[in-house]
């Protein structure tokens, strides 16, 4: 599972939760005028209970405001307009919030090696 799919993932939570909530092996949902249908996988089930993990484990209440922002589908802009961040300080508080359900997809077996060289090298093995 590379960064790319994960990243992925956790922006679309909101869709994807409820239907995990309720034990469903596949989720269909509409963006727009798009219909989206996506198997919930154990690694998909996976990635949004590290991202709840997190979300409860947060202490910092702007830091809980921006994930449960990105988990609920707002806008960076709406959630930038309500925090005291800037620009630059909101998306990089993002990365990391990012990198760090990464970097626990990794310790829980999502990711394989070549995967994490293909991320960070640019190889594509």
């Amino acid at each position: 599972m590379t960064k790319v799919t994960i990243n992925r993932i956790i922006k679309r939570y909101s869709y994807l939760q409820p239907y995990i909530k309720r034990n469903e092996k596949l989720a269909v949902y509409y963006i727009g005028n798009r219909k989206f249908t996506t198997v919930l996988t154990y690694e998909i089930i996976t990635i949004c209970n590290i991202v709840e993990e997190i979300y409860v484990r947060v202490t910092d209440k702007w830091l809980k405001y921006m994930i449960g922002g990105i988990i609920t589908n707002k806008s960076d802009v709406n959630i930038m307009m309500h925090s005291p961040w800037e620009r630059n300080a909101y998306y990089k508080r993002k990365k990391e919030f990012y990198n760090c359900v990464y970097s626990c997809c990794i310790a829980r077996g999502l990711v394989s090696y070549e995967e994490i060289l293909a991320d960070n090298v640019g190889i594509v093995i």
